[in-house]
């Protein structure tokens, strides 16, 4: 035993000498062990790599990739996984092929009020989609269903909340044109010469609201209710679902086509006329092929009292040489005064009402008589009455499907000349009127976007003072009216209107 445990100590203590010998043998001066990482096709660590990318390189934001944010819920049908639908049915009652329908989706089925839950169906259907296959029922028998958990609600009205946004306001006008043109009123001899046209944009053409709720009646079933709030615009609808669609269709297509707008922007210039140009401008020449102005086409509606020339009213495509060359048309048949130059946005069927002037406040007087018991007595009324001496013009566009404008133009030309009196027998003032010089003109003309229309023609004459005198001499005391003298001077003048028609997109 003594023998054995000093051979494990001898044992132990070479296994150490040999391990401190195998240390010695490594040459102090040699390289270090070669790293796991720098061997070839090792991968380098981060310390490394940090330490080889001290100065990246900036990265423009078109280098990065797009950021994909990952949705936190998905949407999940519960007709996801349900087998398709094959049926073929004759005059099947509705609510067994509903029972049939959800049970093979695994779905509850619901019938609320009104439900006609024996209306009969002829249809086949070869494997089609759950979905699909409701939509189909339900436009069959006029219902509606609604999907709330695994429970299918099937209705028989559904109820739609609309907001219509429109402005809540009505205007109106009205225009005669012409009349009796030969003045045949008395009763010696009954010869009349009639020739009048009218545009009557009356009020409830132009009110929205009421527009709205005729097209709604008229798509509503007779079992279908609706309410209207003027004011705000809330249209409530409760009817069979393919009603309700059937309005909402309307309303999307009345309001895409009532926001649509056009601008019109007007310049109206006066000319005086001059000797050789009395009988006013001549647009026939104005609009040849050698004046540099392109004509597009004519009105396409009347015009009244244009003695002008037979380019009265017309179209040319707006450029700024077209313009110039109209101007300078202008100034060669007298003296060009700018009345007024108004810009105005017009939304699509709407009346635009473009009024340049002075207003004129008169007072009419007028006497009744009436007796009683035997007395007579005076009755005196005054009313006060403005007349405006200027240009008014109502303007109506119409926009075309295919982008083309239909523009109802009306000028309206007014000079207050003087207030007309008339007396009694005994000199005494009965009843007081203005007097008017007016023209007026009335055409519906199609245009394209960027057209510009011209309305000419329109000519009154006046009559001014005009003093002529000697300068310096004039002036002496009781011998200057000899150099001085003055004359009644008639002026003839034409109303000439531009309108540049462009659509504007919102």
């Amino acid at each position: 035993m003594e023998y054995s445990g000093k051979a494990l100590r001898a044992l132990v203590i070479f296994v150490f000498l040999m391990a401190i010998a195998g240390c010695a043998a490594q040459r102090p001066g040699g390289p270090p062990p070669e790293l796991p990482s720098q061997r070839q096709g090792a991968m380098p660590s981060f310390d490394d790599s940090f330490a080889q990318s001290e100065s990246p390189r900036p990265v423009s934001p078109q280098e990065l990739p797009p950021l994909v944010i990952p949705s936190p819920y998905q949407t999940i049908s519960p007709f996801d996984g349900a087998p398709p639908v094959s049926l073929q049915l004759f005059d099947a009652p509705l609510r067994e092929v509903l029972a049939t329908v959800a049970e093979d989706a695994g779905l509850n089925v619901v019938f609320h009020q009104g439900v006609p839950q024996a209306f009969p169906l002829s249809l086949t259907l070869d494997r089609t989609p759950v979905e699909e296959a409701l939509e189909i029922i339900m436009d069959i028998s006029g219902c509606y269903y609604q999907l709330r958990g695994q429970t299918l609600h099937v209705h028989r009205f559904v109820t739609r909340t609309f907001n219509i946004p429109y402005v809540n306001t009505r205007s109106s006008f009205v225009s005669n044109l012409g009349g009796d043109v030969l003045g045949g009123s008395g009763t010696g001899a009954n010869y009349r010469g009639e020739f009048s046209m009218r545009y009557d944009n009356p009020e409830e053409m132009n009110d929205f609201s009421l527009h709205i709720q005729e097209n709604v009646e008229k798509l509503l079933s007779e079992e279908g209710r609706y309410v209207l709030n003027r004011f705000s615009g809330v249209l409530n609808v409760t009817d069979h679902h393919p009603n309700v669609q059937n309005i909402e269709l309307m309303l999307e297509r009345i309001l895409e086509h009532s926001f649509k707008q056009v601008l019109i922007e007007a310049q109206i210039f006066e000319v005086v006329l001059n000797d050789s140009h009395s009988l006013g401008i001549d647009w026939t020449n104005a609009f040849s092929a050698g004046s540099g102005v392109g004509i597009i086409g004519q009105a396409t509606g009347g015009s009244f009292g244009l003695p002008g020339g037979d380019m009265a009213t017309g179209v040319v495509q707006y450029t700024r040489n077209n313009f110039t060359g109209m101007l300078q048309v202008m100034r060669n048949a007298g003296n060009l005064e700018a009345l007024s130059n108004p810009r105005i946005r017009v939304m699509n069927s709407q009346t635009a009402i473009i009024s340049s002037g002075r207003i004129t406040p008169f007072w009419t007087k007028r006497v009744d008589y009436s007796e009683v018991g035997g007395q007579i007595n005076r009755i005196e009324t005054y009313d006060r009455r403005d007349v405006l001496s200027g240009i008014s013009m109502g303007v109506t566009p119409v926009i075309a499907p295919d982008g083309s404008i239909l523009l109802t133009v009306i000028p309206v030309s007014t000079n207050f000349e003087e207030i007309d009196q008339q007396t009694d027998s005994s000199g005494d003032l009965i009843v007081s009127a203005p007097v008017v010089n007016m023209k007026e003109a009335g055409t519906i003309i199609r245009v394209q976007d960027n057209d510009m229309v011209v309305i000419g023609g329109l000519i009154s004459t006046s009559t001014r003072r005009e003093t002529q005198e000697v300068s310096g001499l004039s002036a002496i005391p009781l011998l200057g009216h000899l150099f001085r003298g003055s004359r009644d001077v008639q002026e003839r003048r034409e109303l000439v209107i531009f309108l540049r028609i462009r659509s504007v997109e919102i």
